[in-house]
């Protein structure tokens, strides 16, 4: 190890380091669990139903992103679920549910 004595900045700050990475992994798993999950979810969504569960999504995001500081704020990551739905919508021929009058729901 390196001669710092035991409690040294040099310690403290390696296990702080170290810290933040064992974080940032479980934060990592956590997402990749969560995105599978969401992804299962979807995948089983009526393709009616997916113009307007992406709209929602976007309406959630604003307000969602208000929570993060702007400088904090990555909109190029949020379009991985976007992305999804409009494949998801292009793929599988979605088209808005009919209201009984015949106009879009």
């Amino acid at each position: 190890m390196s001669d710092a004595s035991p409690g040294s900045f040099e310690e403290q700050a390696t296990k702080a380091i170290k810290d933040l990475q064992n974080f940032q992994i479980r934060i990592s798993n956590r997402q990749l669990a969560f995105e599978a999950l969401l992804e299962a979810f979807l995948a089983r969504t009526i393709p009616e139903a997916l113009p307007g569960l992406l709209d929602e999504y976007e309406m959630a995001l604003d307000r969602l992103a208000t929570y993060l500081p702007p400088q904090h704020q990555q909109p190029d990551e949020w379009k991985l679920w976007r992305t999804w739905l409009e494949n998801q919508i292009r793929l599988r021929g979605a088209k808005p549910p009919q209201s009984p009058l015949g106009q879009n729901a």
